[in-house]
């Protein structure tokens, strides 16, 4: 079963999230039979972008390293709601 997860802020503690389940995905998926997808990312100063059909992670991450809005997401998805 894929857990489709929703994060509400980006800062220290959303991105350090996203950096171990790409880190640890395969682990996860092999031991523990978790996987996922990211469908979700709100935060009051980096922006709002949405897909149910999940998000392309590392572009979230290089964006807010790059201290710019994940509304400049790249894929398919809905932005600032």
């Amino acid at each position: 079963m894929k857990h489709r997860i929703a994060l509400i802020g980006f800062g220290t503690v959303g991105q350090g999230l996203c950096e171990i389940l790409l880190s640890k995905s395969e682990d996860l998926m092999t031991n523990e039979g978790f996987d996922w997808d990211v469908v979700a990312v709100s935060d009051i100063q980096k922006g709002a972008v949405f897909s149910p059909d999940g998000l392309d992670v590392k572009e979230l991450l290089s964006l807010a390293e790059a201290g710019k809005s994940l509304e400049e997401y790249s894929g398919p998805a809905e932005k600032g709601w």
